[in-house]
């Protein structure tokens, strides 16, 4: 089966970088907010357990590591969320492409098994398919066909016509 081109939704660059940056703020943010109460209560928490007489850097150093355990486990939780949700984007994505591919497949085993030329163009005029019949017809491939227009078929008068024609169709 010769290469297909398959028409797959692209995201542009831009909305990548806004949604890794989407991303990225749902771990940050959540993180700057405990950071910023943790600044303003602790030391308040730790004032109120201070005992006169009692160590307070044993209170402080406490204070320390605990907010370090609690961080960790907060930026844990928030980037696994964003990784279990790219991995099951990416599987959605697979998935729908794998649905593409064998819809495709199915469409070229049976225009290929008909003796009438078939073919199918995108709405530039290139070549998405082209059966067996037609390449018998034209002396062509398929190979050489998709993703080309009609100049790869015709005399270039005749390909304008053709293309000319096409938009005429296409326009309604």
């Amino acid at each position: 089966m010769p290469e297909m081109n398959i028409d797959v939704p692209k995201v542009s660059a831009n909305a990548d970088r806004a949604m890794i940056r989407r991303a990225v703020w749902r771990v940050v943010l959540p993180y700057a907010i405990f950071a910023a109460l943790w600044i303003v209560l602790s030391d308040r928490v730790v004032e109120w357990l201070a005992i006169e007489g009692a160590p307070h850097v044993w209170l402080q150093t406490f204070k320390g590591w605990f907010f370090v355990t609690v961080t960790a486990l907060l930026l844990y939780g928030l980037v696994h969320r964003m990784l279990l949700r790219i991995t099951e984007a990416g599987r959605r994505q697979h998935e729908e492409q794998a649905r593409r591919l064998q819809a495709l497949s199915l469409l070229n085993t049976i225009a290929n098994s008909s003796t009438d030329c078939i073919f199918a163009k995108d709405l530039q005029g290139r070549y998405l398919l082209f059966n067996k019949a037609a390449e018998a017809l034209t002396g062509k491939s398929s190979n050489e066909v998709l993703g080309q227009d009609d100049h790869v078929l015709f005399p270039p008068e005749q390909a304008v016509r053709v293309m000319a024609n096409d938009r005429e169709v296409i326009a309604g």
